[in-house]
């Protein structure tokens, strides 16, 4: 009996080291449903990220370009809720890409756009991205998908080099931005960092 108190108090005194309650962050966290919208926002930033563009010319060492028959292409969505806005922001997954001019930047940029529109319609009219697998709520709108187009805005950085630039020098950045139902991207102004345009 002598041996088994001091063993007792050991695995009780172990026994209230490790226990812990959940604290505020977690009940927040366990508390608070996914909801559609989140879930929507996850399965479309995962078929995005699968996308790629062909045919595209990339700025080489000593002024020259090289043609690629494909280019991987990465996305990130995510829901404004100041602006009541889905933004896509996807650009090529290789950080050191650097496109042949400004020209071909902006050949790229207009292909990505096409691409994602492609996939996004794609997506509502056969994976359900945004509605229930299966049945229909019977809040839904009738014309979900319509709407749910308009609040779709696509942003794309890529990064570019003339023939004649200074090596020395960061390459340029050029921006642009449209929504995604939209023919006409709007290009920002060049910047020399890929992060810090806005």
């Amino acid at each position: 009996m002598k041996q088994i108190l001091p063993m007792l108090m050991i695995v009780l005194l172990l026994t209230s080291l490790v226990y812990a309650e959940p604290n505020t962050v977690t009940r927040y966290l366990t508390k608070t449903s996914v909801s559609l919208l989140d879930f929507a926002i996850y399965k479309l930033e995962e078929r995005l990220n699968k996308l790629t563009i062909s045919d595209v010319k990339e700025y080489e060492y000593k002024h020259k370009e090289k043609l690629l028959s494909s280019v991987k292409l990465e996305a990130e969505v995510s829901y404004d809720y100041d602006n009541n806005k889905i933004n896509v922001f996807s650009r090529p997954d290789d950080m050191n890409f650097i496109a042949a001019g400004i020209n071909e930047a902006r050949n790229i940029c207009e292909k990505i756009h096409r691409r994602i529109n492609e996939k996004i319609q794609m997506g509502l009219m056969f994976d359900s991205i945004f509605s229930h697998e299966g049945y229909k709520d019977k809040d839904q709108p009738d014309n979900l998908d319509d709407e749910v187009l308009k609040l779709i805005h696509f942003e794309s950085k890529v990064k570019f080099r003339e023939k004649d630039d200074d090596l020395k020098d960061p390459a340029p950045v050029l921006k642009c931005k449209a929504p995604i139902m939209s023919q006409e991207i709007f290009y920002s102004e060049q910047t020399r960092s890929l992060n810090s345009v806005d």
